[in-house]
């Protein structure tokens, strides 16, 4: 359906963002988002595509960068916040056992500054926001949580 879609219309983003999504391969997504942002650079997904691809490749600062820029144009996607936390506490964990403490600690400041960014976002909400049904949902999960405070402590 979304490949019809695409040979009819070829810009037809929507159907391209579906196909990004089925695409089997970290490699195939970062092609189409590369594509999608050729003509509209403002896809919070096509960014979290790169992100990924970037991260399978072990490309850590390209990682963080396409991921912040994600959130920053989706800053209610609880999972995408969720999803680089438990990547960095990941890769914080591997620069620590290889003896790399200092990528190891600049990851531990983008989870801080990830658990700021968020504050920020709740400072920044309407009120009236928090009074409809469907309220935002901008808590970091527990495992992300008590990694900050633990490494915090130390």
């Amino acid at each position: 359906m979304n490949s019809t879609a695409l040979k009819l219309y070829p810009l037809h983003t929507n159907a391209e963002i579906k196909i990004l999504i089925q695409a089997d391969t970290a490699q195939q997504q970062y092609i189409i988002a590369q594509d999608i942002i050729k003509r509209n650079e403002y896809i919070s997904i096509t960014y979290a595509a790169k992100a990924n691809y970037e991260y399978s490749r072990g490309n850590i600062e390209e990682y963080i960068s396409f991921t912040n820029r994600a959130i920053a144009l989706s800053p209610y996607d609880i999972e995408l916040y969720n999803d680089y936390g438990a990547k960095l506490i990941g890769i914080y964990n591997l620069y620590t056992e290889n003896g790399d403490f200092g990528s190891a600690e600049y990851c531990f400041k983008q989870l801080v500054k990830l658990k700021k960014q968020l504050i920020e976002v709740e400072e920044k909400t309407s009120p009236l926001a928090w009074k409809i049904k469907d309220t935002p949902q901008l808590e970091l999960s527990p495992i992300i949580i008590d990694f900050i405070k633990t490494k915090t402590e130390e």
